[in-house]
């Protein structure tokens, strides 16, 4: 981890054993390469801190007595944690990157950016970890809703953006409005 420059290279990673839990250090990610992860301020301060306290004969900031702590130990704390936020509908560890996906996906707008800070090896990946908010459909929404005013104040005049008469009257969507024209597009 470069802390410094909130960069965390991922060359190992940690599996466990699907029946005895026992930790065991792999070479590379799932996709088989070196991942670099920007971390935000807040995770740099927390990393911090452990390492100021962390052993330095041990090659792991997280462990106990020298070995990675096993799958079990690790979900239960953050399942504890989780209680402890009042957040009893998910469990386990894996929310933490599909809540960051999202939220990151949120706030920039920039879906390829979070696939690129995921570091993941194709948008379709990043897919099924950013869910939809509401806000976002919402924002979707307000763009089609000013789009759909703006049609209705050119067909109120009845010409488009360009100052030219519109050609195809559409059915108005309620009685009281004008009728709605399509634009051709010439592009």
């Amino acid at each position: 981890m470069d802390l410094e420059n909130k960069v965390a290279k991922i060359e190992w990673t940690i599996v466990w054993d699907q029946y005895t839990w026992l930790p065991k250090v792999k070479k590379r990610p799932k996709n088989g390469k070196i991942r670099f992860v920007v971390m935000p301020d807040i995770l740099v301060q927390e990393l911090e801190a452990f390492r100021e306290k962390r052993d330095p004969n041990v090659p792991f900031l997280f462990h106990k007595n020298g070995d990675p702590y096993n799958r079990q130990s690790v979900a239960k704390a953050y399942n504890r944690a989780l209680i402890r936020m009042g957040k009893t509908d998910i469990t386990g560890t894996h929310w933490v990157r599909k809540t960051s996906a999202t939220l990151a996906n949120q706030i920039t707008g920039d879906f390829y950016a979070v696939s690129r800070l995921m570091d993941h090896s194709s948008p379709d990946v990043t897919l099924r970890y950013v869910t939809p908010t509401n806000s976002e459909k919402k924002k979707v929404a307000d763009a089609l809703n000013s789009v759909v005013n703006g049609i209705l104040k050119e067909s109120a005049r009845g010409e488009n953006e360009k100052g030219k008469a519109c050609a195809v009257p559409l059915r108005s969507l309620r009685p009281n409005l004008p009728n709605l024209f399509l634009i051709k597009s010439n592009g």
